[in-house]
């Protein structure tokens, strides 16, 4: 695999401590809960238009907007981009509409799944029968009754006192009526928004080493508790690396489920860290970028120290000399593989 070379350029990039505003001033407004149908949305704390990116690990409490009154058997979850429920996601309800969620893995694209019961204005069919008078009719049947509205079936019916008796005919008809039922309903928040890692875990397998030397380096990306993130995979060429205090560092690796195994090379003297951090619009809580500012949708995360030294003098041929492996006046290099005089001399002022 080809080597990358990338220059130092020193990362000014660091999570301010404490509670931070990650909203964006800018961020749009299409998203707030006037401008859809739905009963439920749900919001940062101190917004009415996002849900700004979330660490995994990290708690963090929504605020819940309902506009349609009341409700019953409400439940949350969080769901992915294809509205499967997060499944390692835990949800402290206390509060009824602030509530409380844990999820350990990280995913680019969640939304807040609402599922209610709620009672609903409507209309019902009824029956009813009409009853209309007509001429009675010797060659008809007729069902004898005191009191024509008590009829409640379809026929032929008639009404008889002592001087006179009256026939009607009676047949059914419909009408909508209004009413209320309980429906059951299904609501997404219109914000969709990313549970990232928390950081690179960059681990040198040395503590020191000569210069130029493979450097066994293992990555992971970590929750907020130390546990990886399976959800992520990323390649070198799509995140910065950056060597403190200075120089230069080669390296290529490819991020899978969250684990990479590679090799650093590092090609300046001293004591050294490798630093990795994401690129914009390379993130991965690039669904955020128009809500959410930078320092609290991208990560990174530093190795542990390594020590780069001089390489020791190495001479590969046959010579006089003090024994301090240093080439002397009329040295001669052996075995060389190359097109050139097999009896090669070096003197010791060209070395």
């Amino acid at each position: 695999m080809k080597k990358i070379v990338i220059s130092l350029v020193v990362s000014s990039y660091l999570l301010a401590s404490g509670t931070i505003n990650c909203v964006k001033d800018s961020s749009s407004d299409t998203n707030n809960a006037n401008t859809t149908s739905n009963c439920f949305n749900a919001f940062d704390l101190n917004d009415n238009k996002s849900i700004t990116t979330k660490i995994a690990g990290e708690s963090f409490t929504l605020k819940v907007t309902n506009k349609c009154g009341s409700i019953s058997n409400l439940q949350y979850s969080l769901v992915d981009e294809n509205n499967n429920e997060i499944s390692d996601n835990t949800i402290n309800t206390t509060s009824k509409y602030q509530p409380i969620f844990s999820v350990k893995n990280s995913y680019p694209n969640v939304k807040v799944k609402f599922v209610y019961d709620r009672m609903v204005n409507t209309t019902k069919t009824e029956t009813y029968y009409v009853t209309t008078p007509t001429t009675c009719d010797e060659d008809t049947s007729y069902t004898e009754v005191d009191d024509i509205n008590s009829v409640n079936a379809p026929g032929n019916y008639k009404t008889k006192t002592a001087y006179t008796e009256i026939c009607y005919t009676s047949k059914e008809a419909t009408k909508e009526v209004p009413t209320t039922e309980k429906k059951h309903f299904v609501e997404y928040s219109t914000d969709n928004f990313a549970i990232r890692p928390d950081k690179f875990d960059i681990n040198l397998g040395v503590s020191s080493i000569q210069r130029g030397g493979h450097i066994p380096t293992t990555i992971k990306t970590l929750n907020q508790n130390g546990e990886v993130t399976t959800n992520y995979s990323e390649n070198s060429d799509n995140l910065n690396i950056f060597l403190t205090p200075t120089g230069v560092v080669q390296y290529t690796f490819n991020i899978q489920n969250g684990k990479a195994k590679s090799y650093s090379i590092i090609t300046s003297l001293g004591n050294f860290k490798i630093n990795i951090k994401e690129k914009i619009d390379n993130e991965y809580a690039i669904i955020d970028q128009d809500d959410t500012i930078d320092s609290c949708r991208l990560f990174e995360g530093q190795s542990n120290s390594v020590e780069v030294t001089k390489p020791s003098k190495y001479w590969a041929g046959t010579g006089t000399g003090d024994d301090n492996n240093d080439p002397q006046d009329k040295t001669i290099q052996t075995n060389i593989k190359q097109n050139v005089s097999k009896d090669l001399r070096f003197s010791k002022s060209s070395w």
